[in-house]
């Protein structure tokens, strides 16, 4: 918690604020440790607060949601995120897994994380309601939707077997495109009569498109429920192809049989019972198996038996015997009972037995309306289940929920309104309250402006602040709007209420944090930008620095290019399109500017994808690096001088010393060549020639050491400055004072060589510039560092016109290329004094 009241203001409020919050809260460092946590956390994963505390986030984090919390915090120390809100599972110390709603915020100071704060909301008892509710909707016999504005919002898997479309298809076409046109009109005057509140629910059947092109007749039964805070129509869909079948059959048989009174006043009164919604399924088959025997032709001696699962219904005098017809039941092709009819006395034989060939079709046709009668009754009892489970969710929301009569008195409330009302009023709800003596006079003013404009039919939300019943503040977020009867007569205006405390502070907090973070980004001095469809969308002041333009004048820029130079403008747009359309662009480049003043700059670029006004777009950083790419040209050319110096000292080497050795050993040949008869004279001429050859091959060996001495690790360095020393005549010319360490481990060649080539490059410029009568050469090491400091009493130098020069950057890069530092201190008339310090390993 020192983090947070570091880095908060009212840190003793925010730390009783955590501790008694009635939700789970963690502070988690930016490692992933639980630093803090309070008492809810311990209720709800069954830890106390000491075993939790010092745990990772993983260690209780269900394993398959752990790249939840550890994205998140890879990104928010990035900068790619502030905050994340997601449903996770953690494991509970039983072992049990807890659904959990969680919300994370960040708490850095600048870029610096310094912590996360977790809120951790206990979801697992609504998880586990949504899911049995979910295997209800999607194991029904019959096609359930939810259909709004047009479209289904809604359908579940029966749903899409009936119709042959995928459930995608189904949500993103209009729905009036599955509808038969000669049954639109009344499949519009349906929905309207439910929208309208003429009735609650209806019933009617009406052609629906399948995805091979046909038709099939369905029978809709729906109501007006309320989703997602806007009227919508819940309802059914049942196939009737077998039933219309049938019913095409019957029909048939009524037309070719016109005396079959008998048969069709059975399936009359069926369907009348069928229709017949107060009726459970059990009433409707001990009543119709009555209705059978009289439909067939020898009454008197017909007894029927219906069976519906387990449940057995008979006839009047039932009795079973060996003349016999029966046919199953289905409900969506799932058998679920059967029709049996008995003759008990033996008649003549006409097609099965002593029945008729119409009375098959007769015991087809009950079945199959009883399959449909039953089929119908089981949605009915869903929809009735659903509506109580409707009604189970409006008691138990979130929000509070008041239905409110045009004269301000109060018809019904929820459960949660009268727990607000006790913990603001301190007293229960009662129906015909005047919901003047809830309102507090902060906000009555607000509330009575939004229930008249209710009463006119507007749909108004807002977000108010309002006073408790000990002087406490509280944020709630307000909904109000008409509720008509079903006759289409204003009924009165539903309130919804609910306590956005915890959110409201969340934002304002965010709010602060994006300030903090704008304040950051315009007080850099760096050039920040974000380019959107082309043009640049945002600049800090950075940039205008950078570029010599306004932010007015570069927010009204065409287009961004026009800051690129000419040459560089195509290459920089595909950049820009290869990035936008996430190609691959680099995410680091260079190019050249242009200044307002018409100057060429040159700019180093780190750019990302970014969302801004909900489209792609490109945001970046400039740094103006035109002074190093100046330095590093500068730098190379020196180089190459460098380089052309070296090959010029090495032909005068050659030309004054070897060839002229060689040109001597020549002329002696050649004279010699002409006495060869003369043996004393070729004795001398040999071994002039002789001395010749050594002083040429130690004139060769001097030169190639100089250019690659042998660097041996094995050999002590003081040996090779000795050497060196040597070589240069320094010794005989200068009072020279060495010192040099014995290193407790050999030095490696890339060491020796930078301690050689400084000295030898700094012993030239003391000979040629110094005229110095005194040298030291000192090196040692200090905490696994080599140091050597070369210094002598000439006449020194203006460090301001020579410290720049080739000789020195070529030791200066030297020392910086093992990842040392060199440092000269140098005035006129006080000589020169050159140190360096290198890492020995």
């Amino acid at each position: 918690m020192k983090i947070v009241e570091e880095n908060i203001a009212r840190p003793s409020e925010i730390v009783k604020a955590f501790e008694f919050s009635p939700m789970g809260m963690f502070l988690v460092s930016a490692n992933g440790i639980i630093e803090k946590t309070n008492r809810k956390s311990s209720e709800i994963l069954g830890f106390s607060e000491k075993e939790l505390e010092g745990k990772s986030v993983d260690d209780i984090t269900y394993p398959e949601d752990r790249h939840i919390a550890r994205d998140y915090m890879a990104a928010a120390i990035l900068g790619k995120k502030k905050g994340l809100t997601a449903e996770k599972r953690y494991v509970h110390k039983t072992g049990r897994i807890v659904w959990a709603k969680v919300s994370t915020f960040l708490v850095a100071e600048g870029d610096e994380v310094k912590c996360f704060i977790v809120q951790v909301q206990d979801i697992s008892k609504e998880r586990e309601s949504n899911v049995k509710f979910q295997n209800l909707l999607e194991n029904s016999l019959v096609g359930i939707y939810i259909h709004q504005d047009g479209y289904f919002k809604y359908v579940n898997s029966r749903m899409s077997e009936i119709m042959g479309y995928s459930e995608e298809e189904l949500l993103s076409t209009p729905s009036k495109e599955f509808l038969h046109e000669e049954d639109m009109p009344i499949a519009v005057e349906m929905m309207r009569k439910r929208l309208e509140g003429e009735v609650e629910s209806i019933q009617y059947e009406l052609r629906v498109k399948t995805k091979d092109g046909s038709f099939v007749w369905v029978e809709v039964l729906g109501s007006t429920i309320t989703h997602e805070g806007e009227t919508a129509v819940m309802g059914n869909l049942r196939d009737l192809s077998s039933q219309k079948n049938s019913e095409a059959q019957l029909k048939k048989i009524n037309h070719d049989i016109g005396k079959r009174i008998r048969e069709l006043n059975c399936l009359y009164q069926l369907s009348q019972l069928k229709n017949k919604n107060e009726k459970e399924i059990s009433n409707i088959l001990s009543e119709f198996v009555h209705l059978i025997p009289p439909s067939y032709q020898y009454p008197e001696i017909t007894t029927a038996r219906l069976t519906y699962y387990n449940e057995v219904y008979t006839s009047n005098k039932f009795k079973e015997s060996i003349w016999a017809q029966n046919e199953d039941i289905f409900e969506d092709k799932e058998k679920i009972g059967s029709v049996e009819v008995f003759y008990n006395e033996e008649r003549p034989e006409l097609d099965e037995g002593p029945f008729l060939k119409e009375e098959r079709i007769l015991i087809q046709s009950i079945a199959t309306m009883l399959g449909s009668a039953i089929a119908k009754k089981n949605v009915l009892r869903e929809i009735k289940e659903q509506k109580e489970k409707f009604q189970a969710i409006i008691e138990n929301t979130k929000e509070a929920i008041y239905l409110i009569s045009p004269g301000f008195k109060l018809l019904m409330f929820n459960k949660i309104a009268n727990q607000r009302n006790n913990q603001v009023n301190g007293y229960d709800l009662f129906e015909g309250q005047d919901f003047n003596d809830l309102m507090n006079p902060s906000t009555r003013g607000v509330f009575t402006r939004m229930f008249n404009d209710a009463l006119k039919g507007k749909y108004v939300t807002k977000e108010l602040k309002s006073q408790g019943r000990v002087g406490d503040s509280y944020w709630m977020r307000v909904k109000i709007f008409p509720v008509y009867k079903p006759d289409g007569q204003l009924m009165g205006v539903c309130l919804l209420s609910e306590n956005i405390d915890d959110s409201k502070k969340s934002e304002l907090e965010l709010r602060e944090s994006e300030e903090k973070f704008r304040s950051l980004v315009e007080q850099n001095l760096i050039g920040v930008y974000i380019v959107s469809n082309g043009q640049i969308a945002y600049v800090n002041p950075g940039l205008e620095k950078i570029s010599g333009y306004t932010k007015e004048e570069l927010l009204g820029m065409p287009e961004f290019l026009e800051l690129v130079h000419p040459e560089e403008r195509e290459r920089i747009r595909s950049i820009h399109k290869a990035r936008i359309n996430r190609e691959g662009a680099p995410s680091q480049y260079t190019f050249r500017a242009l200044r307002k003043d018409g100057s060429v700059r040159h700019i180093d670029v780190i750019a990302n994808i970014t969302t801004y006004n909900f489209q792609p777009a490109v945001i970046g950083s400039m740094i103006d690096i035109t002074d190093r790419v100046l330095e590093e040209n500068r730098i190379n050319e020196a180089v190459i001088l460098a380089q052309e110096k070296e090959r010029y000292q090495i032909g005068m080497e050659l030309h004054d010393n070897v060839q002229q050795i060689l040109v001597g050993t020549g002329m002696f040949l050649e004279i010699a060549s002409k006495r060869t008869n003369d043996a004393n004279y070729l004795e001398k001429t040999l071994s002039s020639l002789m001395q010749y050859n050594k002083e040429a091959i130690q004139e060769l060996r001097r030169l190639s050491h100089q250019l690659a001495p042998v660097m041996n690790s094995d050999s002590p360095l003081i040996e090779k400055i000795d050497i060196l020393l040597s070589r240069y005549g320094i010794v005989d010319q200068l009072n020279v004072e060495t010192k040099i360490d014995n290193f407790n481990v050999p030095l490696s060649e890339a060491v020796q060589l930078v301690v050689y080539r400084i000295i030898q490059e700094q012993l030239s410029n003391i000979i040629k510039y110094a005229n110095a009568t005194e040298l030291k050469v000192k090196v040692g090491s200090l905490n696994e560092t080599l140091k050597l400091t070369i210094e002598d009493n000439g006449v020194g130098f203006d460090m301001n016109q020579k410290f720049n020069g080739i000789g020195f950057e070529n030791m200066r890069r030297r020392a910086q290329a093992l990842g040392g530092q060199l440092e000269i201190d140098a005035s006129p008339g006080n000589g020169c004094r050159l140190s360096i310090e290198v890492p020995l390993t």
